[in-house]
């Protein structure tokens, strides 16, 4: 993205809100070996909420699970893995009053585009609820 492109999007209440800053990795970067399970999954979604400087939120994604299958040699016994989706995708995003937050989202591909799923979420979003002015933090 350039200095002269935007990204716009829509949150409740028809707010438009930019992308100012985005970062993104893998969802399971630093996972060695094995599946994640939900409670991985949770204290992941648990750090991005409070990993920023400065409001986030967080949607929510789905997971999906995933059998370990074979004998208890091989997993029979444990948890099921269950996967969130590929990417994390964190976006600073500021509306057009100067008031900014962050939201974190994951899909599948890298964004952008981003997903229409993730785009329906943030229709139902009150942006102001959480933003703060960019001069707070």
């Amino acid at each position: 993205m350039s200095d002269t492109e935007t990204f716009e999007i829509l949150t409740l209440g028809d707010l438009p809100i930019l992308l100012k800053e985005l970062h993104q990795s893998s969802t399971y970067s630093g996972l060695l070996e094995g599946l994640p399970t939900h409670e991985m999954n949770e204290e992941l979604l648990e750090r991005h909420a409070r990993g920023r400087i400065g409001p986030t939120h967080v949607v929510r994604p789905k997971e999906r699970r995933v059998s370990r299958g074979g004998t208890r040699r091989t997993g029979e016994g444990y948890p099921p893995g269950m996967l969130l989706p590929r990417y994390c995708c964190e976006g600073r995003f500021r509306s057009h009053g100067f008031d900014e937050a962050w939201i974190v989202w994951f899909q599948d591909s890298w964004a952008l585009p981003i997903d229409p799923a993730v785009l329906k979420e943030l229709r139902k979003f009150d942006f102001l609820s959480i933003a703060e002015s960019d001069d707070t933090y």
